[in-house]
């Protein structure tokens, strides 16, 4: 939302439509310059760049009932969560230093959306494992904390994927321009 908001103003002449998906479905059909989307990706012909490099953060309301008693991954057996699951799978992956916990779970609520599971964070819903740029400036208004700080998810770096290096569009490649300045400034 803030990004397209700040595109707009930057290029009021440009017009933009923002499809959201699970499924990166077919580019050139669907007639979208590009798709930005969370990886690891599945091989393709097409193009993909990375725009960030990131990681999950866990996170839930901070009047969390039980919150101040998760000290360990298995705590969160006894929390509500939130999931967005990847291809199914229920099951969140926890590292610490050389320990690993990979735990299989029972969310209460499940998306098809990062934003939607976040939002459902802040409204007091659960525990939720999101990319840390989503996490990041709901934690600085404090209206999300990070739970089991010391664990840290898997990558989950965030990409740009578009047919061929030829179909980038000035339109594009303006708002690819927005995107990267809104991603470095954090």
């Amino acid at each position: 939302g803030p990004i397209a908001a700040h595109f707009r103003h930057r290029y009021p002449e440009i017009t933009l439509e923002l499809v959201t998906s699970r499924q990166p479905g077919d580019l050139i059909e669907a007639e979208l310059d590009a798709i930005i989307a969370f990886g690891p990706l599945p091989e393709s012909s097409l193009v993909a760049r990375q725009l960030i490099k990131g990681s999950m953060t866990t996170v839930a309301a901070p009047g969390l009932p039980g919150l101040d008693a998760v000290r360990h991954p298995r705590d969160l057996d006894r929390m509500p969560l939130i999931d967005v699951p990847q291809h199914w799978i229920r099951q969140w992956a926890f590292v610490r230093g050389d320990e690993e916990e990979v735990l299989r779970i029972t969310p209460v609520l499940t998306f098809g959306s990062m934003l939607t599971a976040r939002d459902a964070a802040v409204a007091g819903g659960g525990v939720t494992k999101i990319p840390t740029i989503l996490a990041r400036p709901e934690i600085a208004a404090g209206r999300l904390v990070e739970v089991l700080p010391d664990w840290r998810g898997p990558a989950k770096d965030l990409f740009v994927v578009f047919p061929s290096a030829r179909s980038v569009t000035t339109r594009l490649s303006a708002f690819l321009d927005v995107l990267r300045a809104h991603v470095e400034a954090g």
